[in-house]
């Protein structure tokens, strides 16, 4: 038994690289019957050449547990053990937080990963004008809205509006608008501006630099500018022709509501109607309409412009010539042309059919003259667009009777209706 317990401790000592310390001596024992002898197995490696186990534990890699460790030497953006160095690159506090990968070299599968859109903004939206007839000029209020999602752009900035000089300064800070959006909202009142007249406003930001340790290595500045024009864009972008009324779309954009003319060219006589508009606004111009006024809630977007032309046509339109109707600003928006009326007749399905070509100026038909009638008269009373349908059945010849039957009457100082002096269509049916 005692020999096979010296050849445990033999082999592991042989295992652990270790000389094999003297034994103490033992005291004297009684003699014992001699054992055969066992051979020492032959071992294929030399013992001496096997590392401690010290020193196998000092090459196993590190695994962090997700925890900072007391003794871990910082590591900084690049992934470089250290501080700062001269010759390397500061980052704005707060930007690239959140692209920080781990600095493995494994590879991040492409439908992964976003590609971010940069969006920096400054938006101006009107919200109110008051025009002041005797002088000429304008309040307004409007707003103006920033947007980012740029790191460096976040968190205090200083406002200044200018016109010749500083008008106002304030200080401003964003503030989340969604989960991937920060900006700020201000309104602006400015009293007594003129039409026409440029603004400027630029947006200051201090951005501080630092290392790693948190203070601050450097700052630069971030400027933003927009120039604000106290006037307005308006486009036609659509116009409809429905009998005597023409339907404008119109498109309107800025802080002061335009100034437009509706034109109506007859022959010999112009007739025009001045007034503005926003978006968002739809506009009746007739004869009659008064269309001053000075106090606008201002929207970007669309208008519509209703043009009735009745009581223009009933005024001036003759079968002598045609007509234009435009809309203007400092120049034509948009212009529609007639051809002069040319009116004809028939008998179809026990009525008579009065027809106007196409692309003709609309015009007022007051009656229908029967001559194989004694002369007798049908009262007719509308405008003849493309057709008017009268329940009257009748063959041989007729009179139609039309063109302007309105008139000024200087002593009663307003509109008199009159007879029409033209034949419009003079034949058989």
């Amino acid at each position: 038994m005692k020999y096979q317990i010296l050849a445990l401790i033999l082999i592991s000592l042989v295992i652990s690289g270790c000389s094999m310390p003297s034994l103490p001596s033992l005291p004297s024992m009684p003699a014992l019957p001699s054992l055969p002898s066992i051979p020492v197995p032959k071992l294929p490696f030399n013992p001496e050449s096997i590392p401690f186990i010290g020193d196998l534990l000092k090459k196993l890699p590190f695994f962090s547990s997700g925890e900072a460790e007391g003794n871990v030497t910082p590591v900084n953006e690049s992934g470089k053990q250290g501080g700062l160095k001269a010759n390397e690159s500061l980052k704005p506090e707060g930007v690239g937080k959140q692209n920080q990968t781990n600095q493995t070299n494994q590879t991040v599968p492409a439908n992964l990963t976003k590609e971010v859109v940069k969006i920096s903004k400054l938006i101006f939206n009107p919200l109110h004008a008051d025009y002041n007839r005797s002088t000429g000029r304008w309040d307004v209020i409007f707003k103006l809205d920033f947007v980012t999602n740029i790191k460096e752009e976040e968190g205090s900035w200083q406002v200044f509006l200018y016109s010749d000089g500083i008008v106002d300064k304030r200080t401003l800070d964003t503030v989340d608008i969604d989960d991937e959006l920060e900006g700020f909202s201000t309104n602006y009142a400015l009293k007594q501006v003129k039409e026409g007249e440029n603004l400027k406003i630029k947006m200051v930001k201090e951005v501080r630099l630092l290392q790693p340790g948190g203070s601050t290595a450097a700052s630069y500045e971030i400027e933003k500018e927009k120039e604000i024009s106290l006037s307005s864009q308006v486009e036609v972008v659509n116009s409809k022709v429905s009998c005597g009324r023409i339907d404008f779309e119109l498109n309107f954009s800025g802080l002061i509501p335009p100034r437009l003319t509706a034109e109506i060219k007859l022959p010999g006589k112009t007739f025009s109607k001045t007034f503005r508009i926003t978006g968002g606004e739809s506009i009746d111009v007739n004869f009659d309409s008064n269309l001053n006024r000075d106090i606008f809630d201002v929207r970007n977007g669309k208008a519509e412009i209703h043009l009735n032309l009745e009581k223009f046509l009933r005024i001036a339109a003759t079968p002598e010539g045609g007509g234009e109707i435009s809309i203007k600003s400092s120049k034509v928006l948009s212009s529609l042309s007639f051809d002069k009326p040319n009116v004809t007749a028939k008998s179809e399905s026990g009525r008579i059919i009065l027809e106007n070509a196409n692309g003709s100026l609309p015009i007022y038909i007051d009656s229908i003259v029967l001559i194989e009638e004694n002369s007798r008269s049908i009262g007719v009373g509308r405008i003849l667009c493309d057709k008017v349908e009268v329940e009257k059945s009748y063959h041989g010849r007729i009179l139609v009777i039309g063109g302007p039957n309105l008139f000024w009457n200087d002593y009663k100082e307003r509109y008199q209706t009159k007879k029409p002096e033209f034949i419009l269509f003079d034949g058989e049916i």
